[in-house]
């Protein structure tokens, strides 16, 4: 129970701070684990990799970005974490099957 407590703290961290680089050890050191256990952990709690949990979080918000901003793809892109922005569509293409300015466009017309 306590391991569960100590991994909702990074998990909070992640929400706080998704767009800053954050390291799976810097993770582990918040929840008092090492990094190995605290992956193990991690992803055996929410069924995912804490990378991969970092990312959803980093595109749900340029979702939202997309959908209630008209700044450009590389500026949403650098507000999500991403310092790079072919990176960041071809990982958004990857998870949502549209880039980022067909998104844009598909909600604009909804």
């Amino acid at each position: 129970m306590q391991n569960v407590m100590n991994i909702a703290k990074s998990v909070s961290y992640m929400e706080n701070h998704f767009a800053e680089a954050i390291p799976v050890n810097k993770l582990a050191e918040i929840s008092n684990l090492s990094t190995r256990h605290f992956t193990r952990l991690f992803t055996a709690t929410y069924h995912i990799t804490p990378g991969s949990y970092l990312l959803s979080l980093r595109m749900q918000y340029a979702c939202h970005l997309l959908e209630n901003s008209s700044d450009s793809v590389s500026e949403i892109a650098l507000q999500c974490g991403f310092n790079d922005s072919n990176y960041f569509s071809r990982q958004f293409h990857k998870l949502y099957e549209f880039s980022p300015r067909e998104y844009r466009k598909m909600k604009k017309i909804i």
